[in-house]
C-alpha cells in the first residue's frame, strides 16, 4: 500500500441540476515563500483564514479537523511545498494553492493562485460563491496583516 493512499469512503449522488463551479484567484505578495506557506499547512495558519481548526495532520492525505466539526472535514490531498497545496473540504471543495516566487525590482516576492473547485446544485450555488469570496478576503486580509 501506498503512503500517500488518501482512501475514498462513500458518497452521496450529487443532484442532478449540480454543476462544477471554479472561482480563480491571484494575489502578488511581497515577501518569500517561507512567510506564506504556514498559512496552509498549520493548525494556526488555516485557523486564521479557512475556518477554525481544532487539529490536521499536515501530511498528504492526512485529515483536518474543524473546531465546529466532529468528524474531519477536510484533508491534504497534496503536498508539494513549495510549489502546490491542495485541500478538499467538505463546504468549499477542493482549494488547489499554487505558489511562485518572483522578483519585484530585486526584491524577493511571490505569487499565490488560488483555484476553488465544486461541484453544487444551483439552489447553493450563490451560498456557496458568497463562502468562496468571503474566504479570500480573509486569506488576502491575513497575508497583508503577516507581510506587516
Amino acid at each position: 500500500m501506498n503512503i500517500n493512499w488518501v482512501g475514498f469512503r462513500n458518497s452521496p449522488k450529487p443532484p442532478a441540476d449540480a454543476e462544477k463551479l471554479q472561482v480563480k484567484y491571484s494575489l502578488d505578495l511581497p515577501t518569500a515563500l517561507p512567510e506564506v506557506i504556514p498559512l496552509f499547512t498549520t493548525a494556526a495558519g488555516l485557523s486564521r483564514w479557512l475556518a477554525p481548526v481544532a487539529n490536521l495532520d499536515a501530511r498528504q492525505g492526512g485529515q483536518i479537523f474543524f473546531a465546529d466539526q466532529t468528524t474531519a472535514g477536510g484533508a491534504f490531498a497534496t503536498l508539494d511545498i513549495p510549489k502546490c497545496i491542495v485541500i478538499v473540504t467538505e463546504q468549499l471543495g477542493g482549494l488547489d494553492a499554487r505558489f511562485r516566487e518572483v522578483r519585484a525590482a530585486g526584491e524577493p516576492a511571490s505569487r499565490l493562485e488560488l483555484t476553488v473547485t465544486k461541484l453544487v446544485s444551483a439552489q447553493d450555488a450563490p451560498e456557496w460563491r458568497e463562502s468562496v469570496s468571503a474566504t479570500v478576503t480573509r486569506l488576502t486580509t491575513v497575508c497583508q496583516e503577516v507581510l506587516q
